[in-house]
């Protein structure tokens, strides 16, 4: 195995292992602790990518993703304020995935535009992270199911494009990311969510295909928006904390998108 993919693995195995703790072992705070700490890193990585080139400022701009999250969190009439930002978020991706789409058309629009990009970092941030607030609050299993999905559909994708990948999915956004690791992360991404199910029994089984789906079709534009982002600003990596993964954008940018669109999933489904 070579450096790069040890690297990797061991650094996706620490990552699990302390969402697991915080999930399952330690209170509420703390995985509310972490989620916080993974937007403001998020945060000091996108506003690098908007061209703010102060500390401050980028400090300033990172730290008011999750102080505006916690405060519509806190103060919010019961709720509805974050489940707005849920649909929020959700209304977003569908503009990121059709800016992406016609992107990879007609190879414009680019993210070049300080503003606009520094805009929609804290739009997609702060309703991934709000999105993910209202899971928590039915418990560690839905956290869980989302980050189950997604990390699936990261790992066949890895692992599927390494192995048959040929053709392209979005050669002028992110040139890696081929057609066949496309297929074999949904294929993979239905078998565990259809295996989940038949253990906890949460939902239908027409259910389970829906939500397993819309979640990995968001995590796929995820990807590819902040590979769009970064190749309109000429950036490789959003930054270089993580080992084998590159900086916490590259590591979330998935679940960014999916988080919202699997807690709108659970909301309209009324699933626990």
């Amino acid at each position: 195995m070579s450096a790069v993919p040890r690297a990797r693995l061991i650094t996706a195995v620490l990552l699990v292992a302390t969402v697991l703790v915080c999930l399952f072992l330690l209170p509420v705070a703390a995985s509310r602790a972490l989620f916080v700490l993974a937007v403001f890193l998020g945060g000091l990585e996108w506003a690098r990518l908007a061209g703010f080139s102060s500390g401050a400022t980028r400090g300033l701009y990172a730290a008011s993703i999750p102080a505006g999250v916690l405060l519509v969190d806190r103060f919010g009439p019961g709720g509805t304020t974050v489940a707005t930002l849920v649909a929020a978020g959700c209304v977003a991706w569908i503009l990121a995935a059709t800016w992406v789409s016609v992107f990879q058309w007609l190879g414009r629009p680019p993210a070049r535009t300080p503003a606009l990009v520094a805009v929609s970092g804290w739009v997609v941030l702060a309703t991934a992270l709000a999105a993910v607030f209202a899971l928590r609050d039915r418990g560690p299993g839905p956290v869980l199911a989302l980050l189950v999905i997604v990390w699936s559909a990261d790992s066949f994708a890895y692992f599927g494009g390494r192995r048959w990948g040929r053709r392209r999915l979005a050669s002028r956004v992110s040139p890696g990311k081929t057609w066949e690791g496309f297929a074999s992360a949904l294929a993979g991404t239905v078998l565990v969510a259809l295996l989940a199910n038949a253990w906890w029994h949460w939902t239908t089984l027409a259910g389970t295909l829906a939500v397993a789906a819309l979640t990995f079709v968001a995590a796929v534009y995820g990807d590819l928006f902040e590979s769009l982002v970064k190749r309109s600003r000429g950036v490789k990596d959003s930054g270089a904390l993580l080992p084998g993964h590159g900086g916490v954008l590259d590591r979330i940018d998935s679940l960014l998108a999916a988080a919202p669109v699997f807690a709108a999933a659970l909301y309209a489904l009324d699933l626990k």
